[in-house]
């Protein structure tokens, strides 16, 4: 029915593979481990198509809270003028990748999601470089990416509890 041919990447319940071979009873999906996986076609009730048309690659950067913001903001939207020049990236792109903002505060810290839409199933690749561009910025303007273990261990080291009786 068209849902799905070989060469895409496709999502069936607990499954995501590359399509290898399809038959009339069975789709066959080569995993990212490389497990060869057959999917009875009877099993299939739902099926995302990840490659059809574009891609998508969308993912936050934690900073911590005391960060500024609209410096933080405006390192990302460096890092966008960078990928989009970046000669190896530019031809995998469809539109320019998006800084959509301030998406979430959880704990010590705040979260920014980015988005950029590429072509079929090289969402990965971009998706890595970017995060590259990123952390190298990061670390060029001295602000570090966080790990909620690292931000506990901060709170706790800048406000100590008091265990008095």
């Amino acid at each position: 029915e068209d849902q799905c041919e070989i060469g895409d990447v496709i999502r069936v319940g607990a499954v995501t593979g590359q399509v290898e071979r399809m038959t009339l009873r069975r789709t066959v999906v080569r995993d990212g481990e490389g497990t060869l996986i057959t999917i009875p076609n009877s099993e299939i009730l739902v099926l995302g198509n990840l490659t059809r048309d574009w891609s998508q690659v969308s993912f936050s950067i934690a900073v911590g809270n005391r960060q500024k913001l609209d410096e933080t903001l405006a390192l990302l939207r460096d890092t966008i003028d960078e990928l989009t020049a970046d000669p190896n990236v530019k031809g995998d792109l469809l539109q320019p990748p998006q800084l959509l903002g301030l998406d979430r505060f959880t704990g010590a810290q705040m979260e920014i999601l980015l988005q950029a839409r590429t072509q079929p199933g090289r969402q990965a690749d971009v998706g890595r470089e970017w995060r590259r561009l990123i952390k190298l910025a990061f670390e060029r303007a001295g602000i570090p990416l966080t790990d909620p273990q690292d931000l506990r261990l901060e709170l706790e080291r800048t406000h100590p509890v008091s265990h008095a009786p």
